[in-house]
């Protein structure tokens, strides 16, 4: 048994999330026996999980990680970075612009350009808005496909590639459409959507961001202490690029708010303007510095980096 083995920090979200899950599978694969080497230190890969609380002096390895939620604590000595997300995280945390590299999700060989898609529209919300109503049920009356964002990174994928277009909320599902080259569109269908992390993460795209804004949130369920909380953070707190407090829910949704959200879902559908994804050829320009990024750190760390 080793006493100091090297370690994966993930954002762990019951019942799963395909993008934070993904650290389960990349880093393994890229890095074989990662999990064995004799290297006291943390790993922090795919995910908005540099933020919000105080690190304690461990070492640490950045690999793609981003900021997005809460407070930002100054990075110390122990922190070996070697790419962040995009440039609002290099901005945020004082380091060059030549720190921002890009999602790790990118170096992940299932998403390599595929030409075999469909014909259907893929709807893919927040994993968090998954929960807070039947999406499936509203993707079905707009004659879209709910994709659920806490299934497998794999099934997520082929989901994904059964789609000419897809509308998503999740982030994730943006940069797998976008690395499979299906055009997508951003949509705001909860409180929950991120504006700081999703500039960041295209920070270092020649894309625009223009999310479509739903009209209404939806949930089946909220008690009277939520519902007046809720209420107050609408009165009190604008939007902002953490939170849309103005999309929190006071009420259980009515059929008058579904019909309003396939109608918004259905506008969407129907223009094709709003749809783009990367040229094949920037993304292998972002994957070939990652990979430079990867071979310096395995060759540092003594580990075997495959491709």
């Amino acid at each position: 048994m080793l006493d100091h083995t090297l370690k994966i920090e993930i954002c762990r979200v019951p019942g799963g999330n395909f993008g934070d899950d993904l650290n389960n599978i990349i880093w393994q694969k890229l890095f074989p026996k990662i999990l064995e080497t004799r290297n006291d230190c943390t790993v922090y890969g795919i995910g908005t999980i540099l933020g919000g609380k105080k690190f304690d002096s461990s070492p640490k390895v950045v690999l793609g990680s981003g900021l997005g939620y809460k407070k930002i604590h100054p990075l110390g000595k122990h922190w070996d970075i070697r790419w962040v997300r995009g440039q609002l995280s290099t901005q945020a945390l004082g380091l060059d612009k030549k720190f921002a590299l890009g999602d790790g999700a990118l170096l992940w060989s299932e998403l390599n350009t595929s030409k075999q898609h469909g014909d259907v529209i893929g709807l893919i919300p927040h994993h968090a808005t998954w929960e807070s109503y039947n999406w499936k049920s509203i993707a079905d009356q707009s004659g879209i496909k709910a994709i659920n964002p806490k299934a497998s990174p794999t099934q997520v994928t082929n989901e994904i590639k059964q789609c000419s277009r897809v509308i998503t909320e999740s982030l994730h599902g943006a940069l797998f459409a976008d690395c499979l080259q299906i055009p997508w569109h951003p949509v705001v269908l909860s409180y929950r959507f991120n504006n700081f992390k999703w500039k960041d993460w295209l920070s270092i795209y020649p894309l625009s961001f223009k999310p479509s804004v739903s009209p209404v949130p939806l949930s089946n369920d909220i008690g009277q202490f939520k519902a007046i909380k809720n209420l107050c953070a609408r009165a009190f707190f604008s939007d902002n690029d953490m939170r849309y407090n103005s999309l929190r829910s006071v009420k259980v949704a009515a059929k008058s708010d579904e019909q309003e959200m396939i109608n918004f879902l259905n506008k969407i559908k129907a223009d094709d303007t709003l749809f783009a994804c990367s040229a094949a050829a920037t993304l292998d320009v972002m994957r070939d510095k990652l990979h430079s990024a990867c071979k310096l750190f395995a060759d540092e760390y003594d580990l075997v980096f495959t491709l």
